[in-house]
């Protein structure tokens, strides 16, 4: 997601923060000062262990999880391929929320023992934090927050996954239309705007989540089946020994945005990066100063996960190896265009 802070991989899951959540630390310093620092960071620490939860147990059912986006109302998990198990959605759904409920358990039975300050009140802290958290991504049916992915395993057990994607985001964004209207109308009458403008704020981004977790279900549903040996192409590469200019002739004579390295790893040159230097300074530059690592793909890959690799790195395509040889390039375009044409054909869902 556009303007996230990484903060390096836990546990082999990369981890970024949401400008919403640094927006947020900045407002509440600002206003309350050190005490404000420790709330946000109390309550950062409990989002990014419930989420690590989902993690794991996403991890026990095989799916992969790309990283993790950390935001004031909770965390979002990337991954790499979408269950459509209910049953399955249902236990990663529900891990994180009974996570913060063990964590409320467990501070109420520290406080029976634990009765000075600072101790008692940081106790009571991470209790309150914890039972917030909990409770509004479970008790909230709207995509992509917890209550929303259980809503939708229990409507797919009945409807199946796509028509019960559909009303979850039906449902999803009816709510954040009516909070976003409700914190307005109690701004009006209360003058609380600045509580409003926020609230609206995270209802938004909850409404854009909320339809892209539609857009991607279809596109799981239309690419399914399909690897990514159905998509590839023969790779055409470039010289790391090749410059800048002979990199802008090979694009315009292949017509492609991108071009892979003739290397062992997986780098690439992106026709967009050409635009760091002035054309005069091509000449004198080798490729290798503008070459980006991007992830590698395998020919019997799900098409739909190296798509997702690909979204998550921006990058306009993936090398394929196999058995640490070259073997094609997949790029996204041309995923995209297996797309369209599996709608063209009614193949879509």
């Amino acid at each position: 997601m556009a303007f996230s802070l990484s903060l390096g991989k836990w546990f082999g899951i990369g981890i970024e923060l949401h400008w919403t959540f640094l927006l947020l630390f900045a407002l509440v310093v600002l206003l309350t000062g050190i005490d404000g620092a420790i709330i946000i960071t109390v309550l950062f620490g409990s989002v990014l262990l419930h989420e690590l939860c989902h993690s794991i147990v996403a991890r026990a059912h095989r799916i992969g999880i790309q990283k993790i986006i950390l935001l004031p109302i909770g965390g979002m998990s990337v991954v790499k391929q979408m269950s459509t198990n209910p049953y399955t959605e249902f236990r990663v759904a529900i891990a994180g929320p009974l996570f913060n409920f063990a964590v409320v358990v467990a501070t109420l039975y520290l406080q029976l023992f634990i009765l000075r300050d600072p101790w008692w009140s940081l106790l009571e802290l991470v209790k309150q934090a914890n039972l917030v958290l909990g409770a509004f991504n479970l008790f909230l049916p709207a995509l992509p927050m917890d209550g929303g992915r259980i809503l939708r395993a229990l409507l797919a057990m009945r409807y199946g996954y796509m028509r019960a994607t559909a009303l979850a985001v039906k449902v999803s964004q009816i709510i954040s239309i009516g909070i976003i209207f409700g914190s307005i109308t109690l701004a009006v009458f209360y003058g609380i705007w600045s509580t409003a403008i926020w609230i609206s704020l995270i209802a938004f981004i909850v409404y854009i989540a909320a339809q892209s977790e539609y857009t991607m279900a279809v596109i799981q549903a239309t690419l399914h089946g399909m690897s990514v040996r159905d998509a590839m192409v023969p790779a055409v590469t470039l010289s790391s020994k090749a410059n800048l200019q002979d990199a802008y002739d090979e694009f315009q004579l292949s017509r492609r945005p991108a071009l892979p390295l003739d290397t062992k790893q997986p780098f690439i040159v992106d026709a967009r990066d050409l635009t760091k230097l002035a054309p005069r300074e091509w000449v004198r530059t080798p490729v290798a100063k503008i070459a980006r690592a991007v992830p590698a793909a395998r020919p019997t890959e799900k098409l739909f996960g190296a798509l997702n690799d690909m979204l998550a790195a921006d990058a306009l395509l993936s090398p394929v190896y196999d058995k640490g040889k070259l073997v094609g390039v997949l790029y996204k375009e041309d995923v995209e265009f297996q797309i369209r044409m599996r709608r063209v054909r009614g193949e879509a869902i």
